[in-house]
């Protein structure tokens, strides 16, 4: 209300200023019986202080109503910058990470920059076919009835997402969180899938992988390939072989309805929602119960009124966002301008629903979950990236661009766990990539060991380094030792990687942390013997033990002054301050 009156008071205060201000002139210029050259320039000098000052109030009411002026062009079509309001955001070093900010904003912007590519080892039973996966990289779950936003809840309740931070765990060292599995392992046809993410424009710091994973080890990228992509790493998810790309996004391909339709038998064996957790209920079926929200609740009895299954509600949903109007157009349509921005303020949902009916995935997503809800379905936004499959040459095989990163509903089924749902209408730009997919890198070979320590002592002659080992991964399952044990490393065909750069062993000093990868197939049969403490292991590795990379690590004040050197070489200097600078003090 304050915001109201505010602005209501910056557009009628100057219309009312200017009124007394030109009676008085007149009144002024009527009563002046010297009309000589003093009185007009007496007059011209009043005018040009009044047009400065009204200047001056024009840039001030532009400046503080600006959300609102662009928000209304946008309403009449009006086209922003590139990338702006984007679920995308670009970091300094020039890599993309998905907004996590309070509320799904503005529109994806159509980019062709690529950010990822990936290997998903998920392919139909008994087939060589791909069946491809939406990845996923977090959740809005809870609806904020004072600020009318979604927001992402660190308290989810029986939370099933795994968030790492890829850039801070060691190489080859797996990290893994079980509890969020707690639901998915009393649920049916689950299984494991990995995949493994090759980052070229996407944040290192950014985690995706299908719902629900669990586990993620950063690992090396081939040496042809690094020019190209600048990190990678393996994941570990716990799928339902209902969830699946061709079973999500809405398309008219005969064999893509047929897939579907079985995914939809298996479901309406679930009659509704008796004997779930009833805090799960309460939390992912939360609706504001006001006027606004009601317009969208009678919507949704109307549209699903003949159906009494949750997955006939979802679909009748869905084929309502699909349908024609009485002319035979279709009554919503896919776009990047859908009027007011951002969601989900009821007011723009109903805009949405009921007026504009044009809208990118965020829209669909918002107005799709509150009309779930609204029918007692539980159901979550999540936010990734949609997964295409665009050729054949290269299996199991996906890369990712910006226009990829999309939001969509994911929907509780007692006993089968979050599945995904897309009621988005069709986006032709998304499904086909701006450009030819390129080679996709190749898989580095398995890694049997993989240890953190220090360097302890060099021999160049014989490229041979003394490794105080403090912890490893061997055979993927990770040792910590009480004490840092002293191997010796064999270096003589090793490549020495420093900030992701070859240097020569001349590059290695004492004190250096290292991490000694070994693809040898010395270790390939030296399998640990069950519960074998790591310090045993390590006794019957061969010495020197065969490294083929040893990663350097930099020290943290190298780091530091770094960082803080691009960072004033990248903001230059500031000529827009200085010019402003010198206006104001003249």
């Amino acid at each position: 209300q304050d915001n109201v009156v505010l602005q209501y008071g910056l557009l009628v205060g100057p219309v009312i200023i200017f009124s007394v201000y030109i009676i008085f002139m007149a009144e002024l210029i009527r009563n002046y019986k010297d009309k000589g050259q003093k009185f007009w320039w007496f007059i011209t000098r009043r005018f040009l202080l009044f047009g400065a000052f009204s200047a001056l109030l024009l840039i001030a009411i532009i400046y503080l109503t600006r959300r609102s002026i662009e928000a209304t062009i946008s309403e009449f079509g009006g086209g922003g910058q590139e990338g702006k309001n984007s679920m995308l955001k670009k970091k300094k070093d020039n890599t993309f990470d998905l907004q996590q900010y309070t509320k799904l904003r503005g529109s994806l912007g159509r980019s062709n920059e690529l950010l990822f590519a990936a290997h998903i080892e998920n392919y139909f039973p008994d087939s060589d076919v791909p069946n491809p996966l939406y990845l996923t990289a977090f959740y809005y779950s809870k609806f904020d009835t004072l600020t009318e936003t979604f927001e992402r809840d660190a308290k989810l309740p029986s939370s099933d997402l795994f968030e790492p931070d890829p850039s801070k765990v060691p190489l080859f060292f797996p990290k893994y969180d079980s509890s969020v599995l707690a639901y998915a392992l009393t649920e049916k046809l689950r299984r494991t899938v990995d995949i493994e993410v090759y980052k070229k424009q996407l944040s290192p710091t950014t985690f995706v992988a299908p719902s629900t994973s669990f586990f993620v080890q950063p690992i090396t990228i081939e040496k042809d390939f690094q020019n190209e992509f600048k990190s990678a790493y393996r994941a570990k998810s716990y799928v339902s072989e209902l969830n699946s790309a061709y079973f999500v996004y809405n398309a008219d391909d005969p064999q893509i309805t047929r897939f579907q339709a079985q995914r939809f038998e298996v479901l309406r064996k679930v009659p509704g929602y008796a004997g779930v957790d009833p805090k799960l209920m309460k939390y992912y079926t939360f609706m504001p119960s006001d006027a606004k929200f009601n317009r969208i609740r009678a919507l949704a009895t109307e549209v699903t009124q003949d159906k009494t299954l949750p997955v006939d509600k979802i679909i009748a949903i869905r084929d309502y966002f699909l349908s024609k109007d009485e002319n035979g157009e279709p009554l919503f349509s896919y776009t990047d301008n859908p009027g007011v921005p951002d969601i989900p303020d009821a007011s723009k949902l109903q805009y949405f629903l009921f007026e504009n009916r044009k809208g990118y995935c965020a829209y669909y997503a918002g107005a799709t979950l509150f009309m779930l809800r609204s029918l007692g379905i539980p159901s979550r936004i999540t936010v990734g990236f949609m997964t295409v499959d665009r050729s054949n040459k290269n299996k199991g095989w996906y890369w990712y661009y910006a226009d990829q990163a999309h939001a969509w509903v994911q929907v509780y089924f007692p006993g089968y766990g979050w599945l995904d749902f897309d009621t988005t209408v069709g986006n032709e730009d998304a499904q086909q990539s701006p450009a030819p997919d390129g080679t996709p890198p190749m898989q580095p070979p398995k890694a049997y060991l993989a240890g953190d320590g220090l360097i302890s002592a060099i021999d160049t002659a014989k490229k041979i380094a003394a490794f105080k080992m403090s912890r490893m991964v061997y055979h993927d399952k990770e040792y910590k030792l009480a004490q840092p044990v002293e191997v010796s490393l064999d270096l003589a065909v090793a490549s020495l990687v420093k900030d992701s750069v070859d240097v020569p062993l001349s590059e290695l000093h004492l004190g250096d942390s290292a991490t000694a990868v070994s693809y040898a197939e010395a270790f390939k049969n030296l399998k640990p013997n069950g519960n074998e403490a790591g310090e045993a292991i390590i006794k019957r590795f061969p010495s020197p033990e065969p490294i083929d990379e040893l990663h350097i690590k930099r020290s943290v004040q190298s780091k530091e002054h770094t960082e803080a050197v691009k960072e004033q070489k990248a903001k230059g200097t500031d000529w827009k301050l200085i010019i402003w600078s010198t206006v104001f003090s003249i």
